[in-house]
């Protein structure tokens, strides 16, 4: 089973009517974030968690529960993640995984445990949290119900499971920082597996668990990559691929574009930062406008390479992957604003790591990293020309100037849920 980590089911003890949902995009809980920081030190929170307190966890969206929907989470008598309520569907087991476990900002990374001190520091009654097991490992088998239920065979072994971008990252082959994965989805990710645990000291990329104990995950998150051109298609009402078409790629970049529609993670933390288009004349054309949402969405991952660089992580090619990563437009721009080799992934990442999972599970294989070695997988490699990421190296020291202007500007009276829908 894979999921979207960070959102949760409380399974209730009784129905509550009008349920609030808070996916992991979901950013109502950014003074629940405060108020976290306020109950354990921010630098403690990280040095356990390897996360800052951002929407997108677990924990604030708890305490928003808490405050806003008090009777929903009174009434729930466990706390599982979105892939754990189908497996506890199929097999009557409540059990998650280290990866998703790794975002709900209550997880000890150096112990593999579920934190009393972080726990204790929510200050409210939880759910019971479930017991922890490494991806690819077996937590039970389909029952009669379960199998009446999805048509699967009863007894029928089923694994732990993982988070879409943990699989996303083991079908796209990642097993070291050698090769880093951009992920072009609707949010957009910058992933990198280690063998070694380490923290961006100041919080601006996310330590996880991998698939197991032994090996971790840095991940770098834009709020909104592909949600980014998503936009524009419905500010435009033209489709995206036609959008696409209409630039010239060839120009030097002019427009600029800050990808900031839902806030940002990586590297600016600031659930309140907004998105603009700077630039513009009476020359400008819609293709220089998806041109520029393009190269800003590229920008943001180079900032995000530029922390890596920091943390001493110094990868030499890039695997690009997800639905905007099927682009080849995209998917160049990426190539020359981080200047080097990129490989296209293949769009089915999330359920190839899936089904290596399934499969180390069935004794396919003797770990994941064996599956990788042992799955056939094709690739492109394409090398950005010189003089494109010379342009780009300039353009993006001009992007850089947005963040300062930008984070001036504060949303106010704009809805603040679920803004992907």
């Amino acid at each position: 089973m894979v999921s979207q980590p960070a959102a949760w089911i409380a399974r209730g003890r009784a129905a509550v009517r009008g349920q609030a949902r808070l996916r992991w995009c979901d950013s109502r809980c950014g003074a629940q974030c405060r108020t976290l920081e306020e109950r354990i030190d921010p630098n403690e929170l990280l040095r356990i968690t390897g996360h800052a307190a951002v929407t997108g966890y677990t924990a604030p969206k708890l305490l928003w529960m808490a405050e806003h929907a008090p009777q929903q989470l009174s009434s729930a008598a466990h706390l599982l993640f979105p892939k754990d309520f189908v497996t506890w569907t199929l097999t009557g087991e409540r059990v998650t995984d280290y990866s998703d476990a790794s975002n709900s900002l209550l997880l000890d990374l150096h112990e593999a445990t579920w934190s009393t001190s972080l726990v204790d520091a929510l200050g409210i009654d939880l759910p019971a949290m479930p017991p922890l097991a490494e991806s690819a490992q077996t937590v039970g088998s389909v029952s009669r119900s379960g199998a009446d239920w999805s048509g699967l065979t009863a007894g029928t072994p089923v694994a732990a499971g993982a988070g879409d971008s943990i699989a996303a990252a083991l079908g796209d082959g990642m097993n070291g920082p050698d090769v880093i994965q951009v992920v072009v989805g609707s949010a957009g990710n910058v992933n990198c597996v280690m063998d070694r645990l380490l923290i961006d000291a100041k919080g601006r990329v996310h330590t996880g668990f991998f698939t197991d104990r032994r090996h971790f995950i840095c991940s770098a998150v834009q709020q909104s990559a592909g949600a980014s051109l998503k936009w524009w298609s419905n500010v435009t009402g033209v489709d995206p691929g036609t959008l696409v078409k209409e630039i010239d790629a060839a120009a030097e970049p002019t427009v600029y574009f800050g990808p900031y529609l839902c806030g940002e993670r990586t590297p600016h933390l600031d659930p309140d930062l907004r998105g603009a288009f700077v630039n513009l004349n009476q020359h400008t054309s819609r293709g220089d406008m998806t041109r520029a949402i393009l190269e800003g969405v590229a920008f943001s991952f180079r900032d995000a390479f530029d922390v890596f660089a920091e943390m001493g992580v110094a990868p030499r090619r890039a695997s690009v992957s997800g639905g905007g990563g099927g682009s080849r437009v995209w998917r160049d721009i990426i190539g020359a604003v981080l200047g080097m080799p990129i490989i296209m992934g293949a769009e089915d990442t999330t359920a190839r790591g899936a089904a290596m999972l399934a499969a180390c599970a069935a004794a396919r294989f003797d770990g994941w990293e064996e599956a990788i070695a042992g799955w056939a997988q094709e690739s492109e490699t394409a090398t950005p020309a010189p003089e494109l990421v010379d342009r780009y190296r300039a353009a993006h020291e001009r992007f850089r100037r947005l963040h300062p202007s930008l984070s001036n500007w504060r949303g106010r009276g704009e809805r603040t849920t679920d803004e992907h829908g």
